[in-house]
């Protein structure tokens, strides 16, 4: 659609110019007397403060190969003259500059062996551990935490380890880790055995009785839980295999002592072990320290954290908007389509912005 604008109330008129450029089909109403051109004797034209309206009605858009006489408006947008918007100029206002502060580095827990010396505590409750390749499962006077984890009870072996979340009577050692063996104590892993068959090597124990036996010392909160090991080698059971695994109440420390073990270090294995990745292994199989006096194994601390920048306010000159008067026009001449209609699958009647019906044109020559 085409025509000509006033500003001024009809004083001056602009030039010709498009009002529309927006087709917007409605419903399909088929009427032998619609004709597929502009019908230019139905437009409507208004104007108020702030834009302009047209309405038209054309007749040459099809719907379903059929003309049909559809309606159409558009508006103008209109304003005032153009006004004063702000302009940015710089100022100082404040920005972060990174200043070092500690965050947590990861840390994996594991242990470390230090030399105690000692001597065994002789237990005095018998776990009823008495065989070849045999674990008996003993209650703990308190809660004894083993890396990252608390338990109240543990599984001894004959063969001279401490498995906390298994019951594995394996008496082939190997060097650690042990695969799936997870948090166990190995305080002397070997070929052992603890059975009293008039065995010469248990004659040499209290009451001539080989077994794992077990004590208390102290009081709490720090008392020690004393695990003793009476054992004979399978291979040759005149040799002893005494040792002891002592539990700290509160803490995650453990220690191993070492009465007479007669071969020693050199087909055993002595260490602690979390999973197939994080274990400490103290000797295996002749390598390594030796199988005598104590150790204590306890837990290795965590680094100190690293400092990372964090942000701190100091002032630094960035960009922000003062009020500067540079002329923009805000009045804009662009068509912009305020109604629309969407077809729909029956016809819905259409209301054209004029005090009258629309009537339908006859068919032109």
């Amino acid at each position: 659609m085409w025509g000509r604008k006033s500003t001024d109330n009809g004083v001056t008129w602009q030039a010709d110019m498009a009002y529309s450029d927006v087709v917007s089909p409605l419903p399909g109403q088929p009427d032998p007397n619609v004709v597929d051109c502009y019908a230019g004797d139905y437009d409507y034209g208004s104007a108020i403060t702030s834009k302009h309206l047209s309405s038209w009605v054309d007749g040459r858009v099809a719907i379903g190969g059929t003309q049909q006489q559809d309606a159409f408006t558009d508006r103008e947008l209109a304003g005032p003259s153009p006004t004063a918007s702000p302009a940015p100029t710089a100022t100082a206002t404040a920005s972060p500059t990174p200043t070092p502060t500690p965050t947590p580095t990861p840390c994996v827990v594991g242990y470390m062996i230090t030399q105690i010396g000692g001597s065994i505590v002789p237990g005095a409750t018998d776990t009823g551990n008495h065989g070849d390749d045999v674990v008996t499962n003993i209650a703990l006077p308190f809660s004894f935490t083993l890396y990252d984890t608390a338990y109240m009870a543990v599984n001894v072996s004959s063969n001279g380890n401490a498995q906390f979340t298994t019951m594995d009577s394996t008496f082939i050692n190997v060097c650690l880790p042990w695969h799936n063996r997870n948090y166990s104590v190995f305080p002397y892993w070997d070929d052992l055995r603890t059975d009293n068959l008039g065995r010469a090597g248990c004659t040499g124990y209290p009451n001539g009785l080989c077994g794992i036996f077990t004590s208390v010392s102290g009081t709490a909160p720090n008392r020690v839980f004393n695990i003793e090991w009476r054992a004979v080698y399978s291979g040759n059971t005149a040799l002893k295999a005494n040792h002891e695994l002592r539990l700290y109440e509160g803490q995650s420390r453990f220690d191993i002592i070492y009465g007479t073990v007669g071969n020693g270090n050199t087909s055993a294995t002595a260490g602690v072990q979390k999973n197939d990745t994080t274990f400490t292994q103290y000797f295996c199989n002749g390598t390594g320290g030796a199988a005598t006096g104590g150790q204590a194994y306890t837990v290795l601390p965590c680094g100190t954290p690293s400092p990372t920048p964090t942000a701190t306010a100091t002032a630094t000159a960035t960009a922000t908007a003062t009020m500067t008067a540079t002329a923009t026009a805000t009045a804009t001449t662009a068509a912009t389509p305020t109604a629309t209609a969407t077809a729909r699958p029956t016809p819905t009647p259409r209301s054209v912005p004029t005090p009258r019906y629309r009537p339908t044109p006859a068919p032109r020559p």
